[in-house]
């Protein structure tokens, strides 16, 4: 995937819930800014070719972020949660590209070290908390 990578969340608690589309994540194509640079984000079906083997992507070279919103029905796991996890962590990585951390990793050939992106997706929710209730949330 050009200018992006591929990621596949799976819900580490392992709760397993039946996704009904809609039910509370609103998934609409819109646009977002990331560090003064628009992006598009698109929620596509899980049919969609460039999303069939991962949750999402982030592609900078044309300013896109792309989720995932539907699941086969075979699909046993919380979609709600992995959506927002993977919109997270794809929005994690365009944030570091925007800010010039494009290239400037390990792996340069897998683009951004995907554990500390992992780690921040899944971390943010509860270091949001812990802001809001000291009140240091900017």
């Amino acid at each position: 995937m050009p200018g992006g990578m591929c990621s596949l969340q799976p819900r580490p608690d392992g709760i397993r819930q039946k996704w009904e589309v809609g039910k509370s994540m609103v998934t609409k194509n819109r646009k977002i800014n990331i560090l003064g640079t628009v992006y598009d984000l698109e929620y596509k079906l899980h049919t969609s070719e460039d999303l069939e083997n991962c949750s999402g992507y982030a592609d900078y070279t044309k300013k896109m972020i792309a989720v995932r919103k539907t699941y086969p029905d075979d699909y046993s796991g919380d979609v709600d949660y992995v959506i927002r996890e993977t919109l997270r962590h794809e929005i994690l990585h365009a944030f570091l590209y925007e800010s010039g951390l494009g290239d400037n990793w390990e792996h340069k050939s897998m683009g951004h070290e995907e554990t500390l992106i992992d780690w921040f997706a899944i971390q943010y929710p509860k270091l949001r908390k812990i802001y809001q209730e000291l009140e240091c949330e900017d």
